[in-house]
C-alpha cells in the first residue's frame, strides 16, 4: 500500500451517482473521490454495480440507461459529454485494464502492434517511435523480452504475460487515472503478486490513481488504501482497508469477509482417512511433448509429468495445486483418459484406464465425471437445463423419458437449485446458477469419482462459498470422491483432505491438508501460501473472532 496519498484536488469526483435501465435501479446514490496516487478498491459480489459504476466514469453506458449525479474527471464533467470529447479523455486520462486478456487482445494482431495501436490514440504523450513506446511501455509492464514479445501473438503468451500486455496498454499514455477490472482474477497467486506489485512499481513512479474492481476483499485491503463496498448498487460501508477487513461494519461486509476462502493453518479443512479405500489411482505418470519444428526454431522436448504419482480415495477430496505449467490439467486430462501418459498408469477398481476401449471405457466414463472451471463455455447454451442435465443419461441409455425427467428434477435439488428453472437457457442463469447446474449434470450417472478443474475460479466469494457447501454435502450423502484441481489455496483449504503441491511436472509436496498448511516442508509450498492475497490480515481478523468467541 501507499504510505501517502496526495492531498491535491481528487483526480475522480463521483457525487450522488445513479443509473437504472427503465424501473431497474442498477446503482443508488453513489459518491466517493479519487485521489492523484491513491488506490481504492471497489468490492462487491456480481450485480453489485461495480461494472456499471466503471462504465459510466469511462462514459461507455448504453444509450437506454438513466443516469443522475455528477462523474467529475481531471475537472471535466464525464456525465452529458460527446463522444469526441471522451475520446479525448480515454487512454490519455482515464485508461482500463479489463479482466480477460485472451478475449481483450486481437487474436490476428501481433501483441506488440496492439500497444503500439493504444500508443498512437495520443501521439503527444510521449516520445520516440510508436515501437519504441511501445517496447518501453511493455518492460515497463513487467514483459521480459519485450523486443522479442513485440512480434509474438496473444496465444503465444501466457495467462501472465498477456494480463502485462494490457496494463502496457493502459499505462503507454501515462494516464492520471487507471481503472482495472478484476486484473488477476484467473491468475495463480504467484503470478498475481509479480503482476501486482509490478503495477504498484508503475503508479507509484507515475502518480497514477488506480480504481481497482475486484471481489476478493483480502487483495482489496492489500493492495488498496481505501476500500469501498457496494451490495445491490448501493455503497454499505467505505473506510481504510486495514479496518474494513479487520473490522467490518456492515453486516453484508462481515458476510464477505466470512466468505474469504482465508488460509488458516489448515485447521479449518477435513480429517484425511487413510483406511478409506482407493477411488482412483496415478502411478508414476510422465508425459513428453516431442520437439517442434526445425533448426534454431527447433524447441526442445516439454516434460509436462514427471513421475507423478496421486492416490484419490472413496468420499475424500484429494486437491493438486501449483501455478500455471505446473501439470495439473495434465494429470487431470490424463486421469479422465482424455489424454494418453508418455509412461505410467492410471489406476480404477483395479483397471488399467490407459488401456480401456469400447464398451469398458463407457462404463469409465460414466463412472468418472468431470466438472469445468467455466460455467459460461461448459454448458451447451441451446439446450435447456433439463436437456443438460439429462445428457449423460441419454448418452449411457439410461432410464426412460419420464425417469430422466424425475431424475433432472432430483438433482437441481441436490444441488439447491428451484425446479423451476428446468426450461432455462444457460443464458438466463447467474455464474453460480450454471456451476450448480454443471455439478448436476456430472452427478447424473452417478459416478464414483468426480474431476473437477478450478470449478470455482470465476465465481464472486459470496457464490463461490456456496457452491462449496454444495459440493461437501454431495459427497457427505454420496460419497463420491473429487480429484480437485485449483491453484486458489483458500478453496483447497475448505474442502480437501489431502493435497499435492506441483511444480514443474512433479509432485513436491503431498499429505493432509492440515498438516501442509500447519507445516509446509517445500519452499515452493510456503511461497504459494505467502502469495495468498490479505492472508496475514485475515488470519488476524479470524483471530479476533476466535477470542471474542472464547470470552463470550
Amino acid at each position: 500500500m501507499s504510505s501517502a496519498v496526495s492531498s491535491a484536488t481528487p483526480v475522480l469526483e463521483v457525487e450522488s451517482l445513479s443509473v437504472s435501465y427503465g424501473s431497474t435501479p442498477v446503482v443508488a446514490d453513489v459518491s466517493f473521490h479519487l485521489r492523484a496516487g491513491e488506490k481504492l478498491a471497489i468490492v462487491g459480489e456480481s450485480g453489485s454495480g461495480k461494472s456499471t459504476l466503471t462504465s459510466a466514469v469511462l462514459g461507455l453506458l448504453p444509450a437506454k440507461a438513466r443516469v443522475a449525479g455528477s462523474i467529475m474527471l481531471a475537472g471535466e464533467q464525464v456525465l452529458g459529454a460527446t463522444e469526441k470529447s471522451m475520446r479525448a479523455l480515454r487512454g490519455r486520462v482515464v485508461a482500463y485494464v479489463p479482466q480477460d486478456p485472451m478475449s481483450n487482445l486481437d487474436p490476428v494482431l501481433r501483441v506488440g502492434w496492439q500497444v503500439e495501436e493504444a500508443g498512437g490514440a495520443h501521439p503527444s504523450r510521449g516520445t520516440g517511435t510508436p515501437r519504441s513506446r511501445a517496447i518501453a511501455a511493455m518492460k515497463r509492464a513487467g514483459l521480459s523480452d519485450a523486443d522479442e514479445r513485440f512480434r509474438s501473438f496473444p496465444h503465444e503468451l501466457s495467462g501472465g504475460m498477456r494480463q502485462r500486455a494490457l496494463i502496457a496498454m493502459g499505462m503507454i499514455n501515462a494516464p492520471r487515472v487507471l481503472i482495472a477490472d478484476e486484473p488477476t482474477s484467473a491468475l495463480d497467486v504467484t503470478v498475481q503478486r509479480i503482476i501486482l506489485d509490478n503495477l504498484d512499481e508503475l503508479v507509484a513512479e507515475s502518480g497514477t490513481a488506480v480504481l481497482l474492481v475486484t471481489h476478493d476483499l483480502g487483495l482489496a485491503a492489500e493492495r488498496a488504501d481505501r476500500v469501498l463496498v457496494m451490495h445491490q448498487g448501493r455503497l454499505v460501508e467505505e473506510g481504510r482497508s486495514r479496518d474494513v477487513l479487520v473490522a467490518p461494519q456492515a453486516t453484508y461486509t462481515r458476510a464477505l469477509v466470512a466468505a474469504a476462502p482465508a488460509t488458516r493453518a489448515g485447521s479449518n479443512s477435513p480429517e484425511a482417512d487413510d483406511s478409506r479405500p482407493v477411488a482412483l489411482a496415478l502411478s508414476h505418470l510422465s508425459k513428453v511433448y516431442p520437439a517442434r519444428g526445425h533448426g534454431r526454431r527447433r524447441t526442445p522436448p516439454i516434460h509436462a509429468l514427471d513421475d507423478v504419482s496421486l492416490t484419490i480415495r472413496r468420499g475424500q477430496t484429494l486437491a493438486v495445486v501449483g501455478e500455471s505449467g505446473s501439470g495439473k490439467s495434465t494429470a487431470a486430462k490424463i486421469a479422465l483418459k482424455l489424454l494418453a501418459p508418455t509412461s505410467g498408469r492410471v489406476e480404477f477398481e483395479s483397471t488399467d484406464v490407459t488401456a480401456l476401449q469400447g464398451r469398458e471405457l463407457r462404463t469409465f466414463r460414466r463412472k468418472v465425471q468431470p466438472i469445468f472451471q467455466d460455467p459460461y463455455s461448459s454448458l451447451d447454451p441451446m439446450f435447456s437445463v433439463e436437456q443438460i442435465i439429462e445428457e449423460p443419461l441419454r448418452a449411457f441409455g439410461l432410464g426412460d423419458v419420464r425417469r430422466r425427467r424425475a431424475r433432472a428434477r432430483e438433482l437441481l435439488d441436490l444441488v439447491r437449485l428451484p425446479a423451476s428453472i428446468l426450461d432455462s437457457a444457460p443464458s438466463e442463469l447467474s455464474g453460480g446458477q450454471r456451476q450448480r447446474v454443471a455439478i448436476a449434470r456430472a452427478l447424473a450417472p452417478e459416478p464414483e469419482v468426480i474431476v473437477c478443474d478450478e470449478p470455482v475460479s470465476a465465481l464472486d466469494v459470496l457464490v463461490q462459498a456456496n457452491v462449496l457447501d454444495v459440493l461437501r454435502q454431495i459427497q457427505g450423502e454420496l460419497g463420491v470422491a473429487y480429484l480437485f484441481i485449483s491453484h486458489d489455496l483458500g478453496v483447497v483449504e475448505q474442502i480437501a483432505h489431502e493435497v499435492a503441491v506441483m511444480a514443474g511436472g512433479r509432485v513436491v509436496e503431498r499429505g493432509s491438508t492440515r498438516d501442509v498448511f500447519a507445516r509446509p516442508q517445500a519452499p515452493y509450498t510456503r511461497q504459494l501460501l505467502d502469495a495468498v492475497p490479505g492472508r496475514a490480515l485475515l488470519k488476524e481478523r479470524q483471530s479476533a473472532d476466535d477470542r471474542c468467541s472464547s470470552v463470550s
